[in-house]
């Protein structure tokens, strides 16, 4: 009973993340090939990213849950493969933590963090290269620019 209902907690944050970002892989009309193979390259890759990192994206020890799931983005305009990983950390009982991360999947490299305790009012993380926010809004609109392009 405590597993579906982290569960559905999980899938409304992984739904409202989403929601969060009005894109489409498919947004541009009729693509060139090379952009079309670029952005099915970045999906083989993402999900390999993911698995390699993450597996089936389930974390569970004796008294925590982690529960990892991906959203990836060919940006034409930085010819580069973006994922973001949202992560949903429980105990048996509780989701204490949600956080997201974005990385490039070419380098491997961490773009940007952003980490908040479900208790709390303000994020403990919350940055994108350089640049702080102060609220899981400001960090989504961080990343959109990674995200839409």
């Amino acid at each position: 009973m405590i597993k579906k209902a982290i569960m559905v907690l999980f899938l409304l944050v992984i739904v409202s993340t989403l929601l969060s970002f009005p894109l489409s892989l498919n947004c541009y009309s009729a693509p060139g090939k090379e952009v079309s193979e670029l952005r099915t390259w970045c999906s083989k890759s993402a999900e390999e990213f993911f698995k390699n990192k993450w597996g089936k994206g389930i974390i569970e020890t004796k008294n925590d849950l982690t529960i990892i799931n991906y959203m990836y983005h060919y940006n034409e305009k930085m010819n580069k493969c973006f994922v973001i990983l949202v992560k949903m950390h429980s105990t048996k009982k509780e989701v204490i933590l949600n956080t997201k991360e974005l990385w490039d999947v070419n380098k491997n490299e961490n773009h940007g963090n952003f980490s908040k305790y479900v208790k709390e009012e303000k994020p403990s993380a919350c940055i994108v290269e350089n640049k702080r926010c102060y609220s899981e809004h400001a960090w989504d609109s961080l990343v959109r620019q990674y995200m839409e392009e």
